[in-house]
């Protein structure tokens, strides 16, 4: 502001406080917290838990992940990001709020946005009202800036152009779908078709933001989509960044409470992630001796033996699954293709495993004894006859035990890294990806109520294990081959039919 500006400021200050200085001093000070309200984002400093966030920006990146305890700030932040991209770079230049602006990667105006709620009450509060304002804080969207905004449908639309909408999570992904996004805000663990469909909205060259506190539990949950970001962080993808944020970082919450919240958390399965946003794992994996790598996990090759059996593991809703294993004189396993879709009908798994088993001689053929004995209501039949009928005849249940059949499949995969044990061994190819994710998060079941709360039962627990249940069943068969013989398998460049 030049001199004889600023020299026409005081003389209108001192006017309307009738020259008195001291009045003149109040009217100042009204207008500056005025100014703090009305550009409230605009002075918006990160404290010490948010600042690691933007020491980690790189250029790669296109999903950003901030895990945070409860209360740890990350509503806030992801907040101050969405306004950043909404109003530009330039809205901030000086301004406090420019030292972390400038380090986000914010096209120019007119950006199109999006802020995805757990459902539409936690749309509302925290995010919405976070955005345009409460009793505690200013709007971090500038009332000033927004020509029209509307409250039921979540919609904002910016002077400079850049258009706000906010989706809840609770309703079919295919609702997300359509627009191509500058920035996806997802705050908190929705399911994992509507992350999906939201990172494909910004393909092209948008960025994703995630703030959540991960409490699905990483062995039971469906997909644990925000855990499974988290490990391809760590091993290293580029594309990904993702920081933690502790609650006794953020200095709006006293020392007394942060304590309180510590006592009473202690010991409780998410404490992990309500205190430091860590994934909730509830207890310890099943199969702790997986790793994947060799002996256990090895690229496919040809297999000797003789004797091949594939499990299918039905269900009336959710996924269906179905493993090949082959097995030598020893009775050694190799398991060497997997099958697992869901939303068909019995008809077209059928269909589907048969397609996807190409021509293999295949020596018996099982299914889960549990489910394959269980009545359709409509016309009695049993499970098993309904698939035997839709094209795979050979079908029978499995003849094992479930307690047993746990107990031998943990002693296969031991046997892998002990060459001197007795006890047969299994094998799995390093391109049975859903495998893999199942027996990663299989984890030991607990008591979750009643005066052993929190105490471990010596199972697992069920969920996501659809691929284990056919492994498992035909662990507790102990097959092996009768004679030798070479099987070569279908060269890997023609696994697919798609």
């Amino acid at each position: 502001m030049s001199l004889d500006l600023q020299d026409a400021a005081v003389k209108q200050i001192l006017d309307l406080a009738d020259g008195d200085p001291e009045q003149a001093l109040a009217l100042v000070d009204m207008l500056e917290n005025q100014q703090h309200q009305d550009k409230y984002v605009c002075y918006l400093e990160p404290h010490k838990g948010q600042q690691p966030f933007f020491e980690q920006l790189r250029p790669e990146q296109d999903i950003w992940l901030i895990c945070g305890g409860t209360s740890a700030g990350k509503t806030e932040q992801g907040s101050g990001i969405m306004s950043g991209f909404a109003l530009g770079k330039d809205y901030f230049k000086g301004y406090p709020a420019y030292a972390w602006i400038s380090k986000l990667p914010i096209p120019e105006p007119p950006n199109n946005l999006r802020a995805v709620g757990l459902n539409s009450d936690m749309l509302r509060d925290p995010i919405w009202e976070k955005l345009m304002g409460t009793a505690e804080h200013g709007p971090f969207f500038p009332p000033a800036e927004i020509i029209a905004k509307n409250n039921h449908l979540f919609t904002v639309q910016f002077r400079n152009g850049s258009k706000f909408q906010g989706k809840s999570a609770d309703v079919d992904s295919k609702t997300h779908g359509g627009a191509t996004l500058d920035l996806v805000w997802i705050d908190e663990e929705c399911h994992h078709d509507i992350f999906k469909e939201n990172r494909l909205r910004t393909r092209k060259g948008g960025k994703l933001l995630i703030t959540a506190t991960p409490l699905d539990d990483v062995g039971t949950t469906s997909h644990p989509w925000i855990y499974d970001l988290i490990e391809a962080w760590k091993a290293g993808d580029p594309t990904i960044g993702v920081v933690y944020m502790r609650m006794e970082d953020n200095p709006h919450l006293s020392p007394d409470y942060v304590r309180r919240e510590k006592e009473r958390l202690r010991g409780a399965p998410d404490e992990q992630a309500r205190l430091y946003g860590i994934p909730t794992r509830r207890s310890g994996l099943y199969y702790p001796m997986w790793k994947a790598e060799a002996p256990l996990w090895v690229p496919a090759h040809d297999l000797t033996g003789g004797f091949r059996a594939v499990v299918v593991d039905p269900a009336a809703t959710g996924p269906v699954g179905a493993l090949w294993m082959d097995f030598d004189s020893q009775g050694n396993m190799t398991i060497y293709r997997e099958y697992k879709e869901k939303n068909l009908t019995a008809s077209q798994h059928c269909q589907n495993i048969l397609v996807e088993n190409r021509g293999d001689p295949i020596d018996l053929w099982l299914m889960d004894p549990w489910m394959g004995r269980q009545r359709q209501t409509e016309d009695h039949r049993t499970v098993l006859q309904v698939w035997r009928d839709n094209g795979l005849p050979r079908l029978r249940l499995a003849d094992a035990d479930y307690e047993m059949a746990l107990q031998e499949s943990r002693e296969y995969v031991g046997a892998a890294w002990d060459h001197t044990s007795p006890h047969p061994r299994v094998t799995v190819f390093d391109h049975l990806e859903k495998f893999k994710a199942e027996i990663e998060r299989y984890i030991v079941d607990s008591v979750t109520q009643g005066a052993k709360k929190g105490e471990t039962r010596d199972k697992p627990r069920k969920g996501n294990d659809h691929l284990l249940n056919c492994y498992q069943y035909c662990c507790g068969m102990r097959l092996r081959a009768r004679g030798g013989g070479v099987v070569k398998l279908v060269d890997s460049a023609f696994r697919s039919y798609t």
